[in-house]
């Protein structure tokens, strides 16, 4: 990857991923090399962004309004990928 930013190897999460501003920010994180954890309560929509963007994205429906749900998914992606480096919110 060349250009300003480099963000191969870290892991993203984005909240709202399936929301047209959510949906952007996935793609330019994955554009940039970044492994995106696509999270919304649309399944459908959030599966869509994580199959059709390029790059290493993954979906989790997850309601951030519920704190139990939140540190599921941080349980999740810390088991899974070891750190998170990048939180849009």
């Amino acid at each position: 990857m060349t250009g300003l930013f480099d963000l191969s190897g870290k892991i993203a999460i984005v909240t709202g991923g399936a929301g047209l501003i959510g949906r952007t920010l996935c793609e330019a994180l994955a554009a940039h090399g970044a492994t995106v954890i696509v999270v919304d309560t649309e399944r459908e929509r959030g599966e869509t962004v994580a199959t059709e963007t390029a790059g290493t994205l993954e979906f989790h429906g997850v309601d951030v309004t519920s704190s139990a749900a939140v540190e599921g998914l941080v349980t999740d992606v810390l088991d899974t990928h070891g750190r998170i480096d990048v939180l849009v919110n």
